[in-house]
Protein backbone atom coordinates (compact mmCIF):
# COMPACT_ATOMS: atom_id res chain seq x y z
CA UNK A 1 0.00 0.00 0.00
CA UNK A 2 1.28 3.62 -1.18
CA UNK A 3 1.84 6.09 1.70
CA UNK A 4 -0.52 9.05 1.91
CA UNK A 5 1.16 11.66 0.23
CA UNK A 6 2.82 14.48 2.14
CA UNK A 7 1.66 17.62 1.13
CA UNK A 8 4.59 20.69 0.86
CA UNK A 9 4.51 24.43 0.77
CA UNK A 10 7.66 26.53 -0.50
CA UNK A 11 8.68 29.65 0.99
CA UNK A 12 10.42 32.10 -1.76
CA UNK A 13 10.17 31.72 -5.37
CA UNK A 14 14.37 32.03 -6.53
CA UNK A 15 16.31 29.23 -8.26
CA UNK A 16 16.53 26.45 -6.00
CA UNK A 17 12.90 26.91 -4.62
CA UNK A 18 12.64 26.27 -8.77
CA UNK A 19 14.82 23.17 -8.57
CA UNK A 20 13.54 21.96 -5.75
CA UNK A 21 9.49 22.61 -6.66
CA UNK A 22 10.63 20.53 -9.99
CA UNK A 23 11.94 17.50 -8.16
CA UNK A 24 9.50 17.50 -6.07
CA UNK A 25 6.89 16.68 -9.23
CA UNK A 26 8.79 13.48 -9.53
CA UNK A 27 8.11 12.35 -6.49
CA UNK A 28 4.48 9.98 -6.32
CA UNK A 29 4.33 10.81 -2.24
CA UNK A 30 4.75 14.21 -2.30
CA UNK A 31 2.32 17.22 -3.31
CA UNK A 32 3.06 20.51 -3.74
CA UNK A 33 0.01 22.24 -2.81
CA UNK A 34 1.21 25.99 -1.68
CA UNK A 35 4.04 28.84 -2.68
CA UNK A 36 4.49 31.76 -0.50
CA UNK A 37 6.78 35.20 -1.96
CA UNK A 38 7.51 38.69 -0.92
CA UNK A 39 5.15 39.50 -3.53
CA UNK A 40 1.44 37.55 -4.66
CA UNK A 41 2.34 38.34 -8.35
CA UNK A 42 5.39 36.28 -7.91
CA UNK A 43 4.08 33.69 -6.13
CA UNK A 44 1.67 33.26 -8.70
CA UNK A 45 4.16 32.86 -11.48
CA UNK A 46 5.76 30.33 -9.46
CA UNK A 47 2.72 28.27 -8.84
CA UNK A 48 1.68 28.27 -12.77
CA UNK A 49 5.41 27.15 -14.17
CA UNK A 50 4.94 24.26 -11.08
CA UNK A 51 1.53 23.41 -11.50
CA UNK A 52 0.85 24.67 -7.43
CA UNK A 53 -2.68 25.22 -6.98
CA UNK A 54 -2.23 28.24 -4.07
CA UNK A 55 -0.33 31.23 -3.83
CA UNK A 56 0.34 33.67 -1.52
CA UNK A 57 2.30 37.18 -1.03
CA UNK A 58 2.82 36.71 2.83
CA UNK A 59 4.72 33.60 4.47
CA UNK A 60 2.32 34.20 7.35
CA UNK A 61 -0.85 32.58 5.03
CA UNK A 62 0.78 29.69 3.94
CA UNK A 63 2.38 28.67 7.14
CA UNK A 64 -1.63 28.82 8.55
CA UNK A 65 -2.94 26.65 5.80
CA UNK A 66 -4.13 23.44 7.41
CA UNK A 67 -3.40 21.10 4.64
CA UNK A 68 0.32 21.89 4.38
CA UNK A 69 2.08 19.40 6.18
CA UNK A 70 5.92 20.55 5.86
CA UNK A 71 7.14 23.91 4.55
CA UNK A 72 10.85 23.76 2.29
CA UNK A 73 12.04 27.50 3.43
CA UNK A 74 14.63 28.49 0.46
CA UNK A 75 14.18 32.45 1.28
CA UNK A 76 17.63 34.55 1.66
CA UNK A 77 19.82 33.51 4.54
CA UNK A 78 18.80 36.52 7.00
CA UNK A 79 15.40 35.43 6.98
CA UNK A 80 15.99 31.83 8.21
CA UNK A 81 15.46 32.62 11.96
CA UNK A 82 12.01 34.05 11.58
CA UNK A 83 10.44 31.54 9.01
CA UNK A 84 12.11 28.76 10.97
CA UNK A 85 9.93 29.88 14.29
CA UNK A 86 6.70 31.25 12.16
CA UNK A 87 6.96 27.49 10.74
CA UNK A 88 7.17 26.32 14.38
CA UNK A 89 4.63 28.13 16.06
CA UNK A 90 2.26 26.58 12.91
CA UNK A 91 3.74 23.51 13.70
CA UNK A 92 5.08 22.41 10.41
CA UNK A 93 7.77 20.14 9.81
CA UNK A 94 10.61 21.81 7.95
CA UNK A 95 13.50 21.24 5.43
CA UNK A 96 15.60 24.82 5.58
CA UNK A 97 17.85 25.85 2.94
CA UNK A 98 21.74 25.95 3.84
CA UNK A 99 22.84 28.31 5.46
CA UNK A 100 20.34 26.92 7.98
CA UNK A 101 21.44 30.34 10.21
CA UNK A 102 24.32 33.06 10.15
CA UNK A 103 26.23 31.66 13.02
CA UNK A 104 25.81 29.00 15.71
CA UNK A 105 24.33 31.46 18.05
CA UNK A 106 21.52 31.88 16.23
CA UNK A 107 21.14 28.12 14.77
CA UNK A 108 20.98 27.50 18.76
CA UNK A 109 17.84 29.48 19.14
CA UNK A 110 16.28 28.17 16.26
CA UNK A 111 16.70 24.86 17.47
CA UNK A 112 15.60 25.63 20.91
CA UNK A 113 12.33 26.64 18.91
CA UNK A 114 11.89 23.18 17.04
CA UNK A 115 12.18 21.41 19.47
CA UNK A 116 9.59 22.88 21.50
CA UNK A 117 7.03 22.77 18.79
CA UNK A 118 8.12 18.85 18.69
CA UNK A 119 7.98 18.84 14.64
CA UNK A 120 10.72 17.89 12.26
CA UNK A 121 13.64 19.92 11.28
CA UNK A 122 16.71 19.18 8.99
CA UNK A 123 18.91 21.90 7.34
CA UNK A 124 19.00 21.44 3.50
CA UNK A 125 22.75 19.96 2.61
CA UNK A 126 21.86 17.76 0.03
CA UNK A 127 24.68 15.74 -0.99
CA UNK A 128 24.55 13.32 1.89
CA UNK A 129 21.64 12.15 0.46
CA UNK A 130 22.62 11.29 -3.45
CA UNK A 131 23.66 7.59 -3.41
CA UNK A 132 27.36 7.93 -4.84
CA UNK A 133 27.86 10.19 -1.36
CA UNK A 134 25.93 7.13 0.64
CA UNK A 135 28.31 4.20 -1.14
CA UNK A 136 31.43 6.04 -0.40
CA UNK A 137 30.12 6.30 3.05
CA UNK A 138 29.14 2.86 3.41
CA UNK A 139 32.70 1.82 1.89
CA UNK A 140 34.73 4.41 4.58
CA UNK A 141 32.66 3.76 7.63
CA UNK A 142 33.22 -0.31 6.91
CA UNK A 143 36.43 -0.08 7.42
CA UNK A 144 37.75 -1.15 3.85
CA UNK A 145 40.10 1.76 3.97
CA UNK A 146 41.56 1.92 7.48
CA UNK A 147 41.05 4.98 9.68
CA UNK A 148 40.61 8.11 7.65
CA UNK A 149 43.76 10.40 8.66
CA UNK A 150 42.82 12.76 5.74
CA UNK A 151 39.87 14.67 3.82
CA UNK A 152 40.51 16.90 0.85
CA UNK A 153 37.27 19.01 -0.71
CA UNK A 154 36.91 22.27 -2.06
CA UNK A 155 34.05 24.34 -3.96
CA UNK A 156 34.59 27.38 -6.48
CA UNK A 157 33.66 28.79 -9.56
CA UNK A 158 34.40 32.01 -11.07
CA UNK A 159 31.47 34.78 -9.62
CA UNK A 160 32.83 38.53 -10.07
CA UNK A 161 32.09 40.87 -6.97
CA UNK A 162 28.74 42.66 -7.76
CA UNK A 163 27.34 44.70 -5.28
CA UNK A 164 23.90 45.00 -6.43
CA UNK A 165 23.76 40.82 -5.83
CA UNK A 166 22.85 39.52 -2.54
CA UNK A 167 25.75 37.64 -2.63
CA UNK A 168 28.13 40.61 -2.22
CA UNK A 169 26.28 42.48 0.33
CA UNK A 170 26.93 42.35 4.27
CA UNK A 171 23.72 43.35 5.02
CA UNK A 172 22.41 39.77 3.17
CA UNK A 173 25.17 38.02 4.85
CA UNK A 174 26.87 37.46 1.72
CA UNK A 175 29.97 36.04 1.33
CA UNK A 176 31.28 32.51 0.14
CA UNK A 177 31.88 30.69 2.82
CA UNK A 178 27.92 30.70 3.58
CA UNK A 179 26.88 30.14 0.58
CA UNK A 180 29.35 27.29 -1.08
CA UNK A 181 32.14 26.93 2.10
CA UNK A 182 29.69 25.08 3.90
CA UNK A 183 29.48 21.95 1.83
CA UNK A 184 33.63 21.23 1.96
CA UNK A 185 32.96 21.76 5.92
CA UNK A 186 30.37 19.55 5.68
CA UNK A 187 32.65 17.03 4.01
CA UNK A 188 35.20 17.13 6.70
CA UNK A 189 32.56 16.86 9.21
CA UNK A 190 30.79 13.83 7.93
CA UNK A 191 33.38 11.97 7.29
CA UNK A 192 35.98 12.90 10.24
CA UNK A 193 33.75 14.05 13.14
CA UNK A 194 32.02 16.65 14.65
CA UNK A 195 31.55 18.77 18.13
CA UNK A 196 27.98 17.63 19.85
CA UNK A 197 26.22 21.17 20.67
CA UNK A 198 25.63 20.21 24.38
CA UNK A 199 29.97 21.52 24.35
CA UNK A 200 30.91 24.61 24.43
CA UNK A 201 31.31 26.89 21.46
CA UNK A 202 34.60 26.96 19.96
CA UNK A 203 36.64 29.50 21.50
CA UNK A 204 38.20 32.25 19.70
CA UNK A 205 41.85 32.44 18.27
CA UNK A 206 44.06 31.76 14.90
CA UNK A 207 44.55 27.89 16.66
CA UNK A 208 42.55 26.05 18.45
CA UNK A 209 43.20 23.79 20.51
CA UNK A 210 41.03 21.39 23.12
CA UNK A 211 40.82 17.84 24.05
CA UNK A 212 36.95 17.45 23.32
CA UNK A 213 35.97 13.86 23.15
CA UNK A 214 32.28 13.22 22.26
CA UNK A 215 30.78 10.44 21.49
CA UNK A 216 28.19 10.79 19.69
CA UNK A 217 28.55 8.07 17.11
CA UNK A 218 25.18 5.80 18.74
CA UNK A 219 23.12 9.11 17.18
CA UNK A 220 24.83 9.46 13.79
CA UNK A 221 25.56 5.70 13.39
CA UNK A 222 29.38 7.14 12.33
CA UNK A 223 32.91 6.49 14.26
CA UNK A 224 33.55 10.49 15.05
CA UNK A 225 36.69 12.23 15.68
CA UNK A 226 36.89 15.45 17.91
CA UNK A 227 37.84 18.89 16.04
CA UNK A 228 40.44 20.12 18.04
CA UNK A 229 42.12 23.23 15.50
CA UNK A 230 41.11 25.94 13.29
CA UNK A 231 42.96 27.59 10.76
CA UNK A 232 41.61 29.97 8.00
CA UNK A 233 43.11 32.13 5.22
CA UNK A 234 41.39 34.21 2.51
CA UNK A 235 40.80 37.33 0.58
CA UNK A 236 37.61 40.00 1.01
CA UNK A 237 35.98 42.08 -1.47
CA UNK A 238 33.28 44.45 -0.87
CA UNK A 239 33.44 43.47 2.49
CA UNK A 240 32.41 39.78 2.33
CA UNK A 241 34.69 36.87 1.50
CA UNK A 242 34.98 35.95 -1.46
CA UNK A 243 37.93 33.25 -1.43
CA UNK A 244 39.28 31.24 1.64
CA UNK A 245 41.22 28.10 2.28
CA UNK A 246 41.00 26.19 5.94
CA UNK A 247 43.32 23.64 7.94
CA UNK A 248 41.73 21.56 10.01
CA UNK A 249 42.55 18.92 12.81
CA UNK A 250 40.69 16.31 14.58
CA UNK A 251 41.72 14.01 16.92
CA UNK A 252 40.10 10.24 17.53
CA UNK A 253 38.70 9.49 20.92
CA UNK A 254 39.99 6.82 23.43
CA UNK A 255 43.16 4.91 22.95
CA UNK A 256 44.71 4.14 19.67
CA UNK A 257 47.50 1.36 18.53
CA UNK A 258 49.90 4.31 17.33
CA UNK A 259 49.80 6.89 20.02
CA UNK A 260 50.74 10.88 19.19
CA UNK A 261 50.45 11.86 15.43
CA UNK A 262 48.73 8.57 14.39
CA UNK A 263 45.85 9.43 16.58
CA UNK A 264 44.90 12.24 14.67
CA UNK A 265 43.41 13.29 11.22
CA UNK A 266 43.62 16.47 8.97
CA UNK A 267 41.17 17.94 6.47
CA UNK A 268 42.17 20.66 4.20
CA UNK A 269 39.34 23.14 2.70
CA UNK A 270 39.35 25.42 -0.21
CA UNK A 271 36.08 27.13 -1.59
CA UNK A 272 35.69 30.76 -3.52
CA UNK A 273 34.70 32.27 -6.54
CA UNK A 274 37.64 33.74 -7.86
CA UNK A 275 38.00 30.51 -10.49
CA UNK A 276 36.81 27.29 -11.27
CA UNK A 277 38.04 24.23 -8.25
CA UNK A 278 38.57 21.23 -9.67
CA UNK A 279 35.10 20.61 -6.66
CA UNK A 280 36.45 16.96 -5.43
CA UNK A 281 36.30 15.20 -2.17
CA UNK A 282 38.65 12.85 -0.96
CA UNK A 283 39.17 10.62 1.74
CA UNK A 284 42.02 9.16 2.59
CA UNK A 285 42.67 6.06 5.07
CA UNK A 286 45.37 4.21 5.67
CA UNK A 287 44.82 1.56 2.93
CA UNK A 288 43.08 3.24 0.68
CA UNK A 289 41.08 6.46 -0.64
CA UNK A 290 37.74 7.56 -1.62
CA UNK A 291 36.81 10.23 -4.01
CA UNK A 292 33.69 11.81 -5.21
CA UNK A 293 34.14 13.20 -8.27
CA UNK A 294 32.72 16.72 -9.32
CA UNK A 295 30.81 18.09 -8.92
CA UNK A 296 31.37 16.80 -5.50
CA UNK A 297 28.41 18.51 -3.64
CA UNK A 298 25.65 16.87 -5.99
CA UNK A 299 27.94 13.47 -6.84
CA UNK A 300 27.09 10.88 -9.18
CA UNK A 301 30.47 8.87 -9.55
CA UNK A 302 32.28 7.53 -6.73
CA UNK A 303 35.84 6.17 -6.75
CA UNK A 304 37.17 3.28 -4.16
CA UNK A 305 40.98 3.12 -4.51
CA UNK A 306 42.15 0.05 -1.82
CA UNK A 307 46.43 -0.70 -1.66
CA UNK A 308 47.42 -3.85 -2.94
CA UNK A 309 50.65 -3.39 -0.62
CA UNK A 310 53.23 -1.03 -2.55
CA UNK A 311 53.51 2.24 -2.63
CA UNK A 312 50.89 4.08 -5.31
CA UNK A 313 49.39 0.37 -5.98
CA UNK A 314 45.91 0.24 -5.55
CA UNK A 315 42.96 -1.61 -6.88
CA UNK A 316 40.64 1.02 -8.70
CA UNK A 317 36.86 0.64 -8.83
CA UNK A 318 34.59 3.51 -10.19
CA UNK A 319 31.10 3.82 -9.92
CA UNK A 320 28.77 5.63 -11.57
CA UNK A 321 24.95 6.54 -9.75
CA UNK A 322 22.87 8.06 -12.80
CA UNK A 323 20.43 11.18 -11.72
CA UNK A 324 16.24 10.23 -11.66
CA UNK A 325 14.30 10.93 -14.47
CA UNK A 326 12.90 14.69 -14.59
CA UNK A 327 9.51 15.50 -14.51
CA UNK A 328 8.06 16.09 -18.25
CA UNK A 329 7.65 19.74 -17.81
CA UNK A 330 10.78 20.18 -17.42
CA UNK A 331 12.99 18.50 -20.27
CA UNK A 332 14.31 21.96 -21.70
CA UNK A 333 18.22 22.95 -20.91
CA UNK A 334 17.29 26.17 -18.89
CA UNK A 335 14.21 24.88 -17.08
CA UNK A 336 16.60 23.75 -14.13
CA UNK A 337 19.03 26.37 -12.92
CA UNK A 338 21.73 24.29 -10.78
CA UNK A 339 23.93 21.40 -11.91
CA UNK A 340 22.21 17.97 -10.81
CA UNK A 341 19.54 18.93 -9.27
CA UNK A 342 17.09 16.22 -10.06
CA UNK A 343 18.99 14.73 -7.28
CA UNK A 344 17.14 17.25 -4.82
CA UNK A 345 14.68 13.87 -4.65
CA UNK A 346 17.41 11.87 -2.82
CA UNK A 347 16.92 14.83 0.01
CA UNK A 348 13.09 15.12 -0.32
CA UNK A 349 12.48 11.50 0.23
CA UNK A 350 14.50 11.07 2.78
CA UNK A 351 12.96 13.64 4.73
CA UNK A 352 9.48 12.45 4.23
CA UNK A 353 10.74 8.97 5.64
CA UNK A 354 11.85 10.53 8.39
CA UNK A 355 8.10 12.22 8.96
CA UNK A 356 6.43 8.92 8.41
CA UNK A 357 8.51 7.39 11.25
CA UNK A 358 8.08 10.09 13.46
CA UNK A 359 11.57 11.36 13.73
CA UNK A 360 12.46 14.51 14.54
CA UNK A 361 15.91 15.35 12.82
CA UNK A 362 17.79 13.20 10.59
CA UNK A 363 20.61 10.81 11.76
CA UNK A 364 22.25 11.65 8.35
CA UNK A 365 22.22 15.64 8.64
CA UNK A 366 21.54 15.81 12.61
CA UNK A 367 20.60 19.01 13.90
CA UNK A 368 23.93 19.23 16.24
CA UNK A 369 25.70 18.50 13.93
CA UNK A 370 24.07 21.87 11.76
CA UNK A 371 25.19 23.97 14.90
CA UNK A 372 28.76 22.94 15.53
CA UNK A 373 29.56 23.41 11.43
CA UNK A 374 28.15 26.59 11.61
CA UNK A 375 30.71 26.73 15.11
CA UNK A 376 33.30 25.94 12.62
CA UNK A 377 32.36 28.65 10.13
CA UNK A 378 32.05 31.40 12.50
CA UNK A 379 35.62 30.68 13.55
CA UNK A 380 36.48 30.70 10.20
CA UNK A 381 35.07 34.19 9.28
CA UNK A 382 36.82 35.84 12.61
CA UNK A 383 39.99 34.90 11.42
CA UNK A 384 38.94 36.53 8.16
CA UNK A 385 37.34 39.60 9.66
CA UNK A 386 34.09 39.20 8.20
CA UNK A 387 31.26 40.37 10.56
CA UNK A 388 27.71 40.54 10.10
CA UNK A 389 24.89 42.39 11.98
CA UNK A 390 23.19 39.23 13.10
CA UNK A 391 26.72 37.98 14.98
CA UNK A 392 26.25 40.68 17.54
CA UNK A 393 26.80 40.72 20.34
CA UNK A 394 29.23 38.72 19.71
CA UNK A 395 33.21 39.90 20.54
CA UNK A 396 36.37 39.38 18.66
CA UNK A 397 34.44 40.34 15.33
CA UNK A 398 35.94 43.36 13.00
CA UNK A 399 34.84 44.47 9.49
CA UNK A 400 36.38 42.11 6.91
CA UNK A 401 39.95 43.66 6.17
CA UNK A 402 41.66 40.56 4.38
CA UNK A 403 42.07 42.28 0.34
Amino acid sequence: MSAEPLRWGILGTGRIANDFAAALRTLPDANLVAVAARTLSSAKNFAEKHAVSRAYGTYEELVSQHDVDIVYIATFHPMHEEHVKLCCRAGKHILCEKPFAINAAQARRMVREVSKANVFCMEAIWTRFFPAFQEAADVVHSGKIGQVKSVFADFGFPYPPDATKAHFQPKMCGGALLDIGCYPLNASSFFLGYQPSATPPLPQGAALEASLEPDNSSKTGRPLASLVAVKATGSCDLGVDVVGSVALKYRYRGNSAHPGVCNEAVATVAYGWTGAMPERTTIVGESGRVTLESPAHCPTRVRIETSTGGRGAFEEVVKDHPLPARHSDYTGKDDLFFPNSEGLAYEASAVMQCIREGAKESTTMPLDETITVLDTMDQIRRQLGVRYSEDRPKVGLLPCTIQ
